[in-house]
């Protein structure tokens, strides 16, 4: 093998290019281009270099053949090492106050490769005796060597452990074993030592004792000369006085015995007295107790954190990770108990951490470990933002990146990610980071003082946790002397400690954007709000320092928020993945995962499945965050929303609206965009109506450039904007088309709730909704009739001429609050043939309720609208697609002059599902279809709710009833244009069952 060119010294000094081409002048290490560039990507030093074991370097990437050769160089400069560099050198490489015997002892064994515990053993003593010896060594010091000497840890199940995690040894008695042979070794050294430490020890008493004595001879008798000293060949002859204070041994009968040894030979301590020694061992008591009591301090905080964080592991690796199961050709897995294999399936509510859903048996969760490889294929060191509305799973997938890359958790990558994807295509960074997490989800102060304390208090909270964490990787450091009041010093500190120590960061930041949320959507507006000094002191407290990490430390940054409203200062360091294509289902569910998991946890029924699919898919699905006009990306369902709507089923027969934060936020934000945007409530009004906006998704923008600031009150700038935020919130998705659509009907009926209420405060039409629903529900229909006439007046004609059918609809659940009606009320009804269990729905329900006082009628609407471009294009018997403004406005002016005969005999061209084409009809047949149906819901509803699903009567779980004498009323309503609204009562029939809404109880 050729001779080494370079000491281990001049090699230490070596950056990371320099350190590359002196390996590729050792011609038989035979590397090729990957292994340098790994060695280039980790940013391996010379020093950090010669501290790698073999597993260090196999970790990083590399081939087991240039492993083993770099193993192999690494020794004999470590060699070279032992035999020139002076002991005492070995233990000055580190903080010894916060060192013990074992910790040294796995240090020296595992990066030096001593064989020779002994040897280990002498450095280890000699260099703690050098300590208290060295003359520029403070008390501090020279205390805590002491303590080390005195109280040698000798549990070898302790140093096993800590050796074990260090090692990443799962077999921790093995290491115990092994421990102990060495321990035995340690006997003689211990006894070689102790006798030393005691001569030394009991010659510096005999000084102090001296001089302690002759300091106080000479101020009590100034005319006796000062004693002579004794001849010592000692170096402690040459200390003073209170630096030999230090030396005194911790125990105080020593000392005392010591000073009495001295008074009895007869040394020039001749005229001590009982009070002159009990003075002297108070002394000697204080000093040792303050040096002890400090030297203590300094330490305990960091061996106990170490010790909890070890035992935490251990913990861990004893508290089983479950196996599990694939559901079918899914990714959607069920773990296994040991015992209970057929546990009853649990889903993962609420919850965001993926080792919790491992460690309980029957647990379904979907596997997107998969996206990881995604990321480093994107790239290595990837730094991006992901963007989804709330309760997405954005904190799961955050979860398991922080498992996947911790260096803690090498030790059980295999059982935890080994059924799933990324442990069968493990990529190169599993396991080499060490961890940073901040989740700023809990800032949420009103006051701008309020918000900067919050910050400090996350971001130090965090950072201790850290230290505690990797408290052994960091050396041991005092986490007093790392956090200050200043959250954005804490951050640097950290940053240059890890960075000093050798390793690199993965870092997390779940919800970045909470604090600008919080203060942009503020409930109550005449606070002070500042959105532009939010964002300035966040920019300097963090977004800065994680640029100057990412330059540095950071090797990863996985960002996670709602909205791109408040990164500006992010977007130099960030890419964007939110909506790539390759990334659109790394949060949320798609129908394959949905309908495994409900089929899982439904015990397989199928039947159950099917119907709770159905329910599923009209209230949740609908979400699209790609930005592309072919429809090759599916769209996706928001996970806790299903957790929750399946738990809810499987107890109870009614569901009700999860108190989810999502819905908190969907009444922040359209508060504030219906009170102060310029997307006006009549743009709300008309997105339920047509169902989407003609507009697209702006992906760059501030908080700052949304609100202009007009004395306190901030207010939207751009309607484009405002639509983008509603985008992100969840409460508008994309179309294929590109344009944004409310995406399912569980967020449609937040948004008619939020601009219903809103409308129920106007005093023209707020005062008149509840006084024309009772009227409604006595038998009268004309205020009710001039309330719809009056919705469809404020109107523009071109939003009348692009009305659909639904537009009645619509309408009318606007006009009348949720806690008054239920809208599409399923009933079992009977069609007159053999057929039963036959379905139909009322368009709108409004239950009696159970206020018996004032009784009035249930009522069951049936809804009609005639569009007027259904009713041009009948009269030109072809479809006009675009018609002339004028026309439209001229033929719904004249429908509204019509009488009744010449309407009910217009024709009426609509398209048919069934034929697949345009059809033509009498607007009279609508009529005569419409009282039909009337009739089929008088019978339905008279039967009370449905017990087989076969025979009639209302099948709806949002519905409750009980037996009581009561009235039904049925109504078909029928509207022309924006001008003409009928009506059509049934007779009243008497029923045996009085309704209400479930939620408000029987």
């Amino acid at each position: 093998m050729d001779k080494l060119t370079l000491t281990s010294d001049e090699v230490k000094k070596l950056t990371t290019d320099e350190l590359i081409t002196f390996l590729q002048g050792q011609d038989y290490l035979l590397l090729d281009r990957d292994d340098l560039r790994i060695l280039r990507e980790q940013k391996i030093s010379g020093w950090a270099f010669l501290l790698m074991s073999l597993d260090d370097l196999r970790g990083c990437g590399l081939r087991l053949g240039p492993a083993l050769a770099f193993a192999d160089l690494i020794k004999r400069f470590n060699t070279i090492d032992t035999n020139k560099i002076p002991y005492s050198k070995y233990f000055e490489i580190f903080s010894f106050e916060f060192w013990s015997l074992e910790h040294y002892i796995i240090w020296v064994i595992d990066k030096h490769e001593f064989t020779d515990k002994d040897q280990a053993l002498h450095i280890f003593y000699e260099s703690l005796q050098r300590i208290i010896n060295d003359e520029n060594s403070s008390m501090i010091n020279k205390e805590s060597a002491r303590i080390l000497l005195k109280n040698r840890m000798s549990d070898p199940a302790k140093v096993a452990h800590i050796w074990a995690s260090n090692n990443q040894i799962s077999d921790v008695r093995k290491a115990i074993k092994v421990v102990e042979a060495h321990m035995e070794l340690d006997n003689v050294t211990n006894k070689r030592v102790e006798k030393l430490n005691a001569q030394k020890l009991i010659s510096g008493e005999t000084i102090l004792a001296s001089r302690e004595t002759r300091e106080t001879n000479f101020t009590s008798k100034e005319t006796n000369p000062p004693p002579k000293e004794t001849n010592l060949s000692s170096k402690e002859t040459n200390l003073t006085s209170r630096e030999k204070r230090s030396n005194i041994h911790h125990e105080v009968n020593e000392s005392s015995n010591s000073i009495k040894k001295i008074k009895t030979t007869g040394s020039n301590i001749v005229d001590i007295d009982q009070i002159q020694i009990l003075n002297v061992e108070r002394y000697v008591k204080d000093q040792i107790s303050n040096a002890e009591r400090f030297a203590r301090e300094q330490i305990s905080d960091a061996e106990r954190s170490a010790r909890d964080h070890i035992l935490d592991l251990e913990n861990l690796s004893r508290d089983q990770i479950l196996e599990v199961e694939c559901l079918g050709t899914s990714s959607v897995f069920k773990t296994i108990g040991v015992d209970e294999t057929k546990k009853e399936p649990i889903l993962p509510h609420g919850r965001a951490n993926l080792l919790s859903v491992r460690r309980n048996a029957g647990m379904l969760f979907v596997d997107k470990s998969e996206y990881i490889e995604k990321l480093e294929k994107l790239d290595s060191k990837f730094r991006v933002m992901l963007l989804r509305p709330r309760r997405f799973g954005k904190s799961f997938f955050l979860d398991m990146l922080c498992l996947y890359y911790d260096i803690q958790t090498a030790g059980f990558f295999d059982q935890l990610f080994g059924p799933l994807y990324i442990g069968k295509h493990p990529t190169r960074s599993h396991n080499i980071h060490l961890v940073l997490r901040f989740d700023l989800s809990t800032i949420a102060e009103d006051s701008q003082e309020g918000m900067r304390l919050a910050f400090n208090d996350v971001i130090n909270s965090t950072l201790r946790d850290f230290i505690m964490k990797y408290t052994i990787e960091l050396g041991y450091p005092n986490s007093h002397n790392l956090i200050v009041k200043k959250a954005t010093s804490s951050l640097l500190n950290v940053f240059n400690l890890v960075q000093n120590r050798g390793f690199d960061l993965f870092v997390g930041i779940d919800e970045y954007d909470t604090p600008g949320n919080t203060t942009a959507f503020r409930m109550d507006i005449n606070k002070e709000r500042n959105i532009g000094k939010i964002e300035q002191f966040f920019n300097v407290a963090l977004f800065s320092m994680l640029k100057k990490g990412c330059h540095d430390v950071i090797n990863k940054l996985y960002v996670t928020g709602i909205s791109p409203g408040f990164s500006a200062s992010l977007d130099i360091i960030l890419d964007d993945i939110s909506s790539k294509p390759d990334f659109h289902g790394i949060c949320g569910f798609t129908d394959e995962e949905v309908k495994m998991i409900s089929l899982c946890y439904f015990n397989n029924n199928e039947q159950i499945m099917n119907d709770v699919l159905d329910q599923i898919n009209r209230l949740y699905k609908g979400y699209r965050f790609v930005n592309t006009d072919q429809d090759v990306i599916a769209p996706l369902y928001n996970s806790q929303l299903i957790f929750h709507y399946l738990i809810e089923k499987k107890g109870q027969e009614f569901v009700a609206l999860p108190s989810e934060s999502v819905f908190l936020n969907f009444s922040r934000v359209l508060k504030t965009v219906i009170e102060q945007s310029p997307v006006s409530i009549n743009d709300v009004i008309d997105l339920l109506i047509h169902g989407s906006v003609p507009t697209s998704v702006i992906s760059n923008f501030n908080y700052s450039d949304v609100f202009k600031i007009e004395g306190e009150e901030p207010s939207f700038k751009q309607k484009q904007l405002t639509w983008s935020i509603l985008y992100y919130f969840g409460m508008l998705t994309r179309r294929v088309s590109g344009e944004l659509v409310i995406p399912n009907e569980i967020t449609r009926t937040e948004i008619i709730t939020r601009v219903s209420d809103h409308i129920s405060t106007k005093k023209d039409i707020g005062s008149q909704i509840f006084p024309a629903c009772v009227s409604l529900m006595q038998g009268n229909a004309n205020y009710f009739v001039d309330l719809i006439k009056g919705f469809f007046m404020t109107r523009s004609m071109s939003s009348v001429c692009t009305m659909n059918e639904s537009a009645l609809q619509t309408a009318i659940e606007i006009l009348l609050p949720s806690s008054l009606r239920i809208p599409e009320v399923c009933l079992v009804v009977d069609d007159g043939t053999n057929q039963k269990g036959q379905y139909c729905f009322v368009d709108v329900f409004i239950p009696e309720g159970v206020n018996t006082e004032n009784p009035l009628s249930t009522v069951a609407l049936k809804l009609k609208y005639i569009t007027l471009m259904g009713l041009l294009s009948g009269t030109k018997k072809q479809w006009i697609t675009t018609p002339e403004p004028k026309i439209m406005e001229w033929l719904d002016k004249e429908i509204e002059k019509e009488n009744l005969e010449q309407l009910l005999n217009r024709d009426y061209m609509y398209w048919s599902i069934e034929k697949r084409g345009y059809v033509i009809n009498k607007v009279g047949d609508f009529l005569n279809y419409g009282q039909l149906e009337l009739d089929r819901y008088n019978h339905a509803i008279a039967n009370g709710k449905v017990r087989d699903c076969l025979d009639p009567g209302v099948l709806d779980s949002r519905i409750g009833a009980r037996k009581f004498l009561s009235q039904l009323r049925t109504y078909l309503i029928m509207t022309l244009g924006s001008r003409r609204v009928m009506v059509w009562p049934s007779e009243p029939v008497t029923i045996d069952w009085k309704y209400y809404i479930n939620n408000q109880g029987p």
